[in-house]
């Protein structure tokens, strides 16, 4: 009986070992080609597993270079105090925070969805936190070009509706005009009309 025990504890270590090296590589791999910026920090603030994209993103080459170190050790002295209140708001509440940021890159504005989640232990105590940054500035360059578009039509409909109330050719021009000039606020607007034959 010992021995078939020992043989079933054996055969489940070793299940419980497969399955732990599964686990690591498929961790590993997410880590290492997922685009979004991901870290894993200790109570203390401390990382504990970067993602490759974030150890770019702070201008180290391996994520191992991160393990035990801290934000004033590898982040932007100005990032370093905010990322602190950010650690202990999100361990003292034991909630997710999510929001968007706004920054300057290279002269060009930058978007990002930035969410901290809580990791607690199995007594709901708070043992350190999960961050996730996605770039998002492609959505939203597209919003705004939606909305800068939803407007110049809108503009648009209200000029054709607000001159369309006169029939006299010069007044409908001159309205039409004036209008398009203001609303689009364009330099200089122009109508030209073409003679019954199309020449001038």
């Amino acid at each position: 009986a010992t021995a078939i025990r020992n043989a079933q504890l054996l055969t489940e270590m070793q299940q419980a070992l497969h399955a732990y090296d599964q686990e690591r590589y498929l961790l590993n791999t997410l880590l290492e080609n997922i685009p979004e910026q991901v870290f894993f920090k200790d109570e203390n603030g401390k990382y504990i597993r970067i993602s490759q994209s974030y150890a770019q993103n702070i201008g180290i080459q391996s994520p191992d270079q991160a393990i035990n170190q801290s934000d004033d050790q590898l982040v932007e002295p100005t990032l370093v105090e905010k990322n602190q209140i950010e650690l202990e708001n999100v361990l003292t509440s034991r909630q997710p925070i999510q929001r968007q940021e706004k920054s300057i890159k290279e002269g060009q504005p930058v978007w990002y969805d930035i969410s901290r989640i809580p990791m607690l232990d199995q007594e709901n105590l708070p043992v350190g936190v999960l961050g996730i940054t996605r770039d998002i500035t492609e959505l939203k360059l597209a919003e705004e070009l939606a909305k800068h578009r939803a407007l110049h039509l809108r503009i648009a409909q209200e000029i054709a509706r607000d001159t369309s109330s006169t029939l006299e050719m010069d007044t409908l021009l001159r309205n039409a005009t004036q209008m398009i000039h203001d609303r689009f606020d364009f330099y200089h607007a122009s109508i030209f009309i073409l003679d019954s034959l199309g020449e001038y």
